[in-house]
């Protein structure tokens, strides 16, 4: 059976393809940058790069903020570009079982740096509408696209300005940064159960390449 994890891993992979692939996507992006590269150099460090890089960080809250901590020590050069964006997968996961399917719920989080100066209409203007929301929609269409082997999906959806703390979030902590966040809790996917060796190879292989790309950056 394959891992939960790397179902996911496989998804947000696709997601980040599609992305790349997309003209209007990259070409808000440009158009950000030369508007907010003062106030938000983030965006810059993406056009730099010339590609989007959607990371998965699955595990603990603790697991997760102390590889956050990490990279802000050990790497403050690539610290932005390898922490964010980042689809954050909060254990445990629950998952329940069928004869044909099992059903994976999973607590997402889809996260990217904020200025904590911004208003909330500065936010949805510069990260969510443009940002955010468009990441979260074509990981909704990559997990409908899975139709041969997902069977349908349930989720709510929380937009989480800066800090996380507020009613439904299943985010406890700060990231040394401010943050913004799309978050996706109890977000239910059915998988079936008998999954060709074909596709269950290229999962994996996918789900391996969302962190070699982080590999890459470190070097």
């Amino acid at each position: 059976m394959i891992s939960e994890h790397k179902i996911l891993g496989s998804l947000i992979y696709r997601t980040a393809q599609a992305l790349n692939d997309n003209t209007n996507f990259n070409q808000n992006i440009s158009h950000l940058n030369e508007q907010l590269r003062e106030q938000y150099p983030f965006y810059s460090a993406m056009v730099q790069t010339g590609r989007l890089n959607l990371w998965h960080y699955p595990g603990t809250i603790e697991e997760i903020q102390s590889q956050y901590l990490y990279l802000d020590s050990n790497r403050p050069d690539k610290s932005a570009i390898l922490k964010y964006p980042a689809v954050l997968s909060f254990t445990s996961i629950e998952q329940k079982f069928t004869k044909d399917y099992r059903i994976i719920q999973y607590n997402l989080s889809f996260i990217t740096k904020s200025v904590s100066g911004w208003t909330t209409q500065q936010r949805d203007k510069y990260i969510f509408e443009p940002f955010l929301t468009p990441i979260v929609e074509e990981f909704i269409h990559q997990v409908d696209k899975a139709n041969y082997w997902v069977k349908g999906i349930e989720y709510t959806v929380y937009n989480v300005p800066t800090t996380g703390n507020t009613l439904g979030s299943s985010i406890k902590l700060q990231y040394g940064d401010y943050i913004d966040a799309v978050e996706l809790p109890k977000f239910s996917i059915r998988v079936m159960t008998d999954i060709c060796d074909r596709t269950r190879s290229q999962i994996e292989k996918e789900s391996i390449n969302v962190t070699e790309e982080i590999k890459n950056l470190l070097q």
